[in-house]
Parts: structure tokens; C-alpha cells; sequence
């Protein structure tokens, strides 16, 4: 079944749009008292990728969940998450 996880309203099975989802994922953020430079609803898609691949899961497992056209979208997608973390990594050691 390829119903969509977010609706855009209770009453329809009409998909949410991309910058309606964005809103209503800030306001979430916002609500929470979690909104900040860098976390937004990409930033959380972005992680659940990581997360896959972290966990094992193939190129096309990936390119599936994100809905990607083609696995070669995935692979650039991936390789910008690898630079992200080692930037991160950089920061936290230099930290340290």
C-alpha cells in the first residue's frame, strides 16, 4: 500500500505537500523548544538515511525509502551525509 504518511488534512487521502510538511514539521520543532539553525524537516530526512546506512541497509533500500528516481540521486545523497559527518567529527575533536 502506498498511502502517504502525512495527509493534508484528517479528512482526505490527498498527499501534504513538501512546503506544508516543512511547516508543519517547524512548528513541531518549534513547540518542542527543539528549533535551531540546521534542523529542519531535510535535516530529519537526511538522518533517517544515515540511519539506514548505518544499520546496513543496501544503496536501493535507500534510494527507495527516499523516494529517490535513481540510485545515482542516492550516492550523492550519501556522499554529501559523509562529508556533513566528518565536518562534524572534525569540530567535536577539535573540542575535545
Amino acid at each position: 500500500m502506498n498511502q502517504p504518511v502525512f495527509k493534508s488534512t484528517q479528512f482526505t487521502e490527498t498527499q501534504i505537500t513538501d512546503r506544508a510538511l516543512r511547516r508543519r514539521i517547524d512548528g513541531y520543532l518549534i513547540s518542542a523548544k527543539l528549533k535551531r539553525k540546521g534542523l529542519s524537516a531535510h535535516s530529519l530526512r537526511a538522518t533517517s538515511a544515515t540511519l539506514l546506512m548505518e544499520s546496513g541497509a543496501g544503496l536501493i533500500e535507500i534510494q527507495k525509502h527516499l523516494n529517490h528516481s535513481s540510485p545515482d540521486v542516492t550516492i550523492k545523497y550519501i556522499a554529501r551525509m559523509d562529508k556533513i559527518t566528518q565536518r562534524t567529527a572534525e569540530k567535536i575533536s577539535l573540542k575535545l
